[in-house]
């Protein structure tokens, strides 16, 4: 929402120290010119966080100040998910992360739509062979229209292959 920052636990475990951040929007951070920046104030990351297995691969940042953006809603924890976790469930992914693992590509805003082609109870797997999350992508989320409101079903957590196109997947 405007000050809480939903991410992977991948993406701020490292450096816990919430001084070490600024949050950038905007449609294209490579042009030096972002819609906003905020401190950030706090960094919490999943308790139970496993990086050997990308298990709870999720986090969160509390910002300063709030952000100029129109909230997301979150999948309530607990809340009947109805179908939207069946394997063919189509998601809009949104991130900043690269097109094919060049790595110079990252920083535009992009959107993707994909089809759930397998789940778990905490993760939900993802791809097309042709379009996927990649490299930077990762904490970014995975929206679905629920009762006319787009809704953060997961987070991204990872992707295989070294240009991306064979699968990803999201923490639910």
């Amino acid at each position: 929402d405007e000050r809480v920052y939903l991410t992977a636990a991948h993406c701020i475990v490292d450096t816990p120290n919430p001084n070490d951040y600024v949050v950038l929007g905007g449609t294209d951070l490579n042009n030096d010119d972002p819609t906003y920046q905020i401190f950030v104030d706090e960094v919490h990351v999943h308790p139970s966080y496993d990086p050997a297995n990308s298990l709870n691969d999720i986090g969160i940042v509390i910002l300063s100040n709030d952000a100029p953006v129109k909230p997301y809603r979150w999948l309530t924890a607990g809340a009947t998910a109805g179908d939207i976790y069946d394997i063919g469930t189509t998601f809009t992914a949104v991130g900043y992360g690269d097109t094919g693992g060049s790595g110079d590509t990252s920083g535009k805003k992009r959107k993707v739509d994909m089809d759930i082609v397998d789940v778990y109870s905490d993760i939900i797997i993802y791809g097309t062979g042709t379009e996927n999350t990649c490299f930077g992508d990762s904490g970014g989320p995975d929206l679905v229209t629920i009762d006319g409101y787009p809704t953060v079903i997961g987070v991204h957590s990872f992707v295989t292959g070294g240009d991306c196109f064979e699968y990803g997947g999201s923490m639910r």
